[in-house]
């Protein structure tokens, strides 16, 4: 397979050293892997657009030196083993357990072996394949799959919740760019270098998927079994381009009429450039042929990372207009609930229990959220949206309504603060009003670059004491 590789690539380059090196871990594992090596027409392609990134590097550059210094050093591990022509996973996660995060950190136990090829076994025993440069973002991404819908693959619309799965590493390779800004911190890449070490971390994950979908048949992929490469063409040019001043930004072209008009250094950046709020928006068409109105522009635009090849055509799914009707209790109207409590009704309109916040119910009535994969916080937005109106909510303890007095006033009750209090200043003869602790301790900050805690302040508002010889806490 590496002769092949080398015979794909060619001969004469003065770099080409270094792909086959990358590539002969793959040779050198041979009776560890879990299939043959099959180099696809997309995989022959990256392995080009690679070469051409490292052979544009001029020879003085610090990438480069990084590169013919830490490829050598690189390791692939290999996490399970064939048996009847069936994967046997040597360490695998279960997604429901408290410690998964720690039994996670213990399988990627190398600080940077954090990108390769990993799997998702379900109850049945289906199975999903997919590679990455980071396990733990991918696995943040496909949890918001899983939760909230959001571009959904057959795996995500199976009948198992995310916590249900097993997960697993079962190629481990490294990921260049966190190497290379642990060794150097003070090196600001350009956007060319960024997208070298970006694209030389890919290769092999890549690689190795392609490899296990054509070996065997994971029924969680679905019918595609093409893996696509983030990196199969090149521009030099991007060496000269300044990188990113933020750590953890991306930057965006925006088109209008497939024409780049503007590249702004961050998704946070781009929202007012575009004279929306939303940040959801710019996920939902992140890369996609559908474009959206922007205020800014009075047209349509679109917005794509730089240099994506590869663009989304799936549905766009958008939040459907609440046509909830308001929500009818026999015999009792809103107005006439006590003020400031929530109440919960069984689908009979029987009442279940009263609250003193959204909060608190939506916890009271899921008391198992990690078991299920459900978001406490997500339970109370849709508790917030469904008050009032004739819409059941599903918790763990069951699917109910939920009402509150329309005149309840509670958030100026949370505005006001618990500790409202004069702040009285005996050396200059001075009085300033709180609303809460907080807001005193901000002033004090500001005034001598250090804040008190809140039990300080709080004991001295009890016991009316002189904080630093000079201030009475008076309450309200």
């Amino acid at each position: 397979m590496l002769l092949e590789a080398a015979k794909i690539i060619g001969s004469g380059l003065a770099t080409i050293g270094l792909i086959n090196l990358l590539l002969s871990l793959l040779n050198q594992n041979k009776d560890l892997l879990l299939s043959d090596i099959i180099y696809s027409k997309l995989a022959i392609k990256a392995i080009f657009t690679c070469e051409e990134m490292i052979k544009s590097l001029p020879e003085t550059n610090i990438v480069l030196g990084f590169l013919k210094k830490e490829i050598p050093l690189s390791i692939l591990k290999v996490n399970g083993s064939i048996f009847n022509n069936t994967i046997l996973v040597n360490e695998f996660i279960s997604l429901n357990t408290k410690d998964r995060k720690k039994n996670i950190k213990k399988i990627l136990s190398h600080e940077f072996l954090i990108a390769g090829v990993y799997m998702f076994i379900a109850p049945d025993d289906e199975r999903y394949i997919g590679s990455c440069i980071n396990f733990n973002d991918r696995l943040i991404e496909h949890k918001d799959q899983f939760n909230s819908r959001r571009k959904p693959t057959t795996l995500h619309l199976y009948k198992f919740n995310y916590s249900e799965y097993n997960w697993s590493p079962i190629y481990l390779t490294i990921n260049y760019y966190k190497l290379f800004v642990y060794k150097y911190p003070h090196y600001i890449l350009s956007r060319g270098e960024v997208s070298i070490l970006m694209a030389i971390t890919q290769l092999l994950p890549r690689i190795l998927e392609q490899s296990m979908l054509d070996s065997f048949s994971f029924n969680l992929n679905g019918n595609n079994k093409l893996v696509k490469f983030s990196y199969t063409n090149w521009d030099s040019n991007l060496l000269n381009l300044p990188g990113l001043t933020k750590n953890t930004a991306k930057s965006v072209d925006i088109l209008i009429n497939n024409k780049i008009i503007r590249t702004v250094d961050s998704i946070q950046d781009l929202l007012p450039v575009l004279g929306i709020k939303s940040r959801n928006t710019i996920f939902k068409y992140m890369n996609h042929v559908k474009g959206f109105f922007s205020p800014t522009y009075n047209e349509i635009v679109n917005i794509r990372y730089p240099y994506t090849v590869n663009l989304l055509n799936h549905e766009i799914i958008h939040r459907k207009i609440d046509n909830n009707v308001e929500l009818k209790i026999p015999n009792t109207p809103l107005i006439s609930l006590n003020m400031n409590l929530l109440y919960v009704f069984n689908s009979d309109l029987s009442l279940v229990n009263t609250y003193k916040s959204i909060k608190e119910a939506a916890i009271s009535l899921n008391p198992y959220p990690a078991r299920d994969g459900i978001s406490i916080r997500g339970r109370e937005i849709a508790i917030s949206r469904a008050k009032n109106k004739q819409k059941l909510v599903f918790n763990q303890v069951g699917s109910f309504y939920f009402a509150e007095n329309p005149n309840s006033n509670r958030w100026n009750n949370y505005i006001i603060g618990k500790y409202p209090f004069v702040l009285k200043d005996v050396v200059n003869n001075s009085e300033i009003s709180f609303r809460s602790i907080g807001e005193a301790q901000k002033y004090f900050l500001s005034i001598h670059g250090k804040k008190p805690d809140v039990r300080t302040i709080k004991s001295h508002y009890i016991k009316g004491t002189l904080y630093k010889k000079q201030y009475y806490i008076i309450p309200l």
